[in-house]
């Protein structure tokens, strides 16, 4: 499910496995005509980029498509990516626009610290290139909790559930208070 309703470019998990992850990078109600995208992807510990599979949003045109996406030579934990329509501009909507796969390292934790950064959309007017600001970038990656994650999560349901009991039991008790504004049935009033 897409999160955003503006223009946007959303990142969400594909698949997750014991082994693998897979990422898909889609558009979102986007209306301006697009030329390439770029963005730096940080990658968790433990989470090494494998492949890509080409979406349907820059290749559907016939335009010559260009995809860069590789490690940073001095840091492997930053994905470049970078992908070009050499062409036309493209103007659809919705679409992929690319998968990303992953494998898993045997010290990989959580999926929840991978981060977008120098994320640019970009098109053209009058030949010149344009650096579209108002097209948001957004996500939605997370796992489920698990371990002493899923343990927290429980613990603080079970103290939110507890004190509601409690303040329910409290404000029955002191409903006879004299100064408690309780309001009485037409039985009570003898009507």
């Amino acid at each position: 499910a897409l999160a955003a309703t503006g223009e946007s470019i959303h990142l969400s998990l594909k698949e997750d496995t014991a082994t693998s992850l897979s990422i898909v990078l889609q558009s979102n109600n986007i209306s301006k005509p697009l030329i390439g995208i770029s963005t730096l992807m940080h990658l968790p510990q433990g989470l090494t980029y494998k492949s890509y599979e080409p979406g349907q949003f820059f290749e559907q045109t016939n335009n010559q498509v260009t995809y860069l996406i590789a490690p940073k030579k001095n840091d492997p934990q930053t994905l470049v990516i970078g992908i070009a329509s050499l062409g036309k501009a493209v103007q659809n909507s919705q679409g992929a626009i690319v998968t990303l796969h992953f494998q898993k390292q045997t010290n990989f934790a959580s999926i929840k610290t991978l981060a977008l950064a120098d994320s640019v959309a970009s098109g053209t007017n009058n030949q010149k290139r344009v650096d579209y600001k108002d097209i948001v970038w957004t996500t939605d990656i997370s796992l489920a909790a698990t371990g002493s994650e899923l343990l927290l999560v429980i613990l603080i349901s079970l103290l939110i559930s507890l004190s509601v009991i409690v303040a329910k039991k409290l404000f029955q008790k002191n409903t006879n208070l004299p100064w408690s504004n309780k309001v009485r049935s037409k039985s009570e009033k003898g009507i």
